[in-house]
């Protein structure tokens, strides 16, 4: 018969042993200790300079002190010594340093394993059941990335099936959205849980939307629903009144009946030539009044009255009133004023096509000057001058007739002919 049990190792007190209550009491030692294991701390090192009676320790790879030559092994202390045991595969036991539980496996501690798959359910502070088999009462719920990004999936078996997400409150639905019944991305509102509304569908195929919340057809002037577009050119009309209807390619802007607001292309009849937006609205004595809004930014405005549409007028505004002027058959299309300045002077053009070139430079006695325009003139200008000083009677003098891009001059005195000093030149004319 062996002296120790297999498991456990408890000595047994053997036939004809005198003092048969020493081996009693290391076994009820050993039993004390091991049964419903908690230990100090796992891992320990160091014995601890006072420990009270009962005290267990998992110790770690190399412990010193008292317990010198006995990795591994649990210490407890009894009686005023240490005395060890080896722990066995599977045995667990509770740290009380770490709060964790942890099983002895492959010669070390490690946290306990619990199985966590194909579960009936799991609640977190409430109770899951046979529909809900995952349940969290919580004020929030996290699920965060490893990483890189996340992805939370609701799947479902069939396109006939619902894989949705429903809002609820004090359990009853309002809102919900998701695949319900198709592949489409419905969002559903209800003000009961009962009667339901599609707010928005989104085609599965085309993306496209419909839905309570989304304009029906171009008559469709419900408050609150979104504009869709209609007429596979992209032209579109806004309506504003019962009879709305989007016009189409090539619809000629002069003969519109509807209010609205409607996309343009340069090639448009009756569109000023640029592309843009132009809205038309009725007036009160029976006519009607269009503005655009063209791609290059620039703003327009025509009216009509009886049958005839009044010509496209260019709006000015403090972005377009100074910049670079231009016409089109004697039409201004681009700034109210254009100024600059250069070493032959400064000049001023005006949307009319006047143009005022000025300089202020020396002449001399020896020979006229010629002053070439800081901005040439469409033809010709008129050219004035006025000596800087009074004390002499001079005028300016033209040597040779002004052309379009320059002027040759001089300074006369009635006594003296031709003489020198600085003069103030100003040239009139037309830039187109």
């Amino acid at each position: 018969m062996p002296d120790a049990t297999a498991r456990l190792n408890l000595p047994y007190i053997l036939p004809s042993q005198a003092q048969k209550h020493v081996t009693h009491n290391e076994a009820l030692q050993r039993l004390d200790v091991i049964t419903q294991l908690t230990v100090a701390a796992f891992d320990a090192e160091t014995p601890p300079a006072a420990p009270e009676d009962g005290v267990a320790y998992a110790l770690g790879l190399a412990p010193g002190g008292a317990w010198a030559g006995e990795a591994g092994k649990i210490a407890f202390y009894s009686n005023g010594a240490w005395m060890f045991v080896t722990p066995a595969e599977g045995w667990r036991a509770w740290g009380v340093a770490e709060a964790v539980l942890q099983v002895y496996q492959g010669g070390a501690w490690g946290p306990a394993q619990v199985a966590l798959q194909n579960l009936d359910g799991i609640g977190v502070q409430t109770t899951s059941d046979a529909t809900n088999r995952f349940a969290v009462s919580s004020e929030a719920s996290l699920l965060t990335h490893a990483g890189a990004g996340h992805q939370l999936k609701i799947n479902k078996a069939a396109a006939g099936d619902t894989a949705s997400l429903l809002y609820q409150s004090n359990w009853v639905g309002h809102a919900e959205m998701g695949l319900a019944g198709d592949t489409d991305f419905h969002l559903k509102v209800s003000a009961d849980g009962s009667a339901w509304t599609e707010a928005l569908v989104v085609d599965g195929a085309s993306g496209h939307l419909t839905g309570a919340a989304v304009q029906a057809s171009g008559a469709d002037a419900s408050a609150g629903r979104l504009v869709k577009l209609f007429a596979d050119s992209g032209v579109f009309g806004l309506g504003l009144d019962s009879t709305a209807a989007p016009i189409s390619p090539g619809d000629d802007l002069d003969a519109l009946t509807l209010s609205g607001i409607y996309r343009f292309g340069a090639g448009t009849t009756g569109a000023p030539a640029t592309d843009g937006v132009v809205l038309h609205l009725g007036q009160v004595a029976g006519g009607y009044v269009q503005q655009a809004q063209g791609a290059d930014g620039r703003m327009f405005t025509r009216g009509q009255t009886g049958a005839s549409w009044a010509p496209w007028a260019q709006v000015y505004d403090s972005s377009s009133v100074l910049g670079t002027v231009a016409q089109s058959g004697g039409v201004p299309t681009g700034a109210a004023f254009e100024s600059g300045n250069n070493g032959n002077g400064y000049y001023v053009r005006f949307a009319d096509g006047t143009q005022l070139c000025q300089h202020s430079r020396g002449l001399f006695v020896s020979g006229a000057a010629t002053w070439v325009f800081p901005s040439a003139f469409a033809s010709p200008p008129k050219v004035f001058g006025s000596l800087q000083t009074t004390t002499v009677s001079a005028t300016l003098a033209n040597e040779e007739a002004p052309t379009a891009t320059n002027a040759k001059v001089s300074m006369q005195s009635s006594s003296n002919g031709r003489m020198g000093g600085t003069v103030d030149l100003m040239a009139i004319g037309r830039w187109f």
